[in-house]
This record gives structure tokens, C-alpha cells and sequence, in this order.
């Protein structure tokens, strides 16, 4: 299952959800801060949900540098497909160092 393979009327929702609320928070209207908005209000991450709760209770402004705090910590790091792409590449790096090592590419392990 995708991330985001909500249905249509769902992500259209979400859409005005996360626009109401970037609005009423007075957000700075860029991709990052979207899709941190765009998680919280569909419900999706509850880890994002709780300190998104606890920062609008505070009352504290909503910068970009919050923005890209959260979306580090909450999304980012949790996208299985930036997971795989960091362990494809980590394979990458111990083979070629294996490589330039040993002269040699190892065999696959079954």
C-alpha cells in the first residue's frame, strides 16, 4: 500500500483540511509545511498528530524552520522508499569498497 493512496474525495478533503488549518496558524504556504499539514489532519501519523496537538496548544508561530523539524522527524525518516533508497545505496558503498579492496565484486549471499 502506498503513502498517499487515499481515495480521491479523501485527499480532496485533506486538501482543504490542511489549507484551513495552515491558514488559521498563518503557515507559510510551501511543499514541506504542506505535507506536514497534510498528515496531521488525516489522521495517518500519531506521533505528527500529538506534537502538532501540544504546538498549536502552545500557541507558539508556526515557522519554516518548525515546518522542516517536523517534517524531518515525523515523515521523512518514516518513508519506507528513503529507507530503501539509503540501504540500496549504503550496498552500493560496501560493494565498491570491496571492490577497489579486494579487486573483485563478493557473490550474493542466497
Amino acid at each position: 500500500m502506498d503513502r498517499y493512496d487515499e481515495p480521491m474525495d479523501s485527499a480532496r478533503e485533506y486538501l482543504g483540511l490542511a489549507r484551513q488549518q495552515m491558514v488559521k496558524q498563518v503557515v507559510h504556504p510551501n511543499p514541506v509545511n504542506y505535507a506536514v499539514f497534510y498528515e496531521y489532519v488525516s489522521g495517518r501519523n500519531a506521533a505528527l498528530a500529538e506534537a502538532m496537538d501540544e504546538f498549536i496548544d502552545q500557541g507558539s508561530a508556526f515557522t519554516n524552520e518548525i515546518g522542516l523539524v517536523l517534517y524531518r522527524r515525523f515523515i521523512a525518516e518514516h518513508d519506507p522508499d528513503r529507507l530503501k533508497d539509503l540501504g540500496d545505496k549504503l550496498r552500493r558503498i560496501v560493494a565498491d569498497s570491496l571492490i577497489k579492496r579486494f579487486g573483485s565484486r563478493p557473490r550474493p549471499t542466497p
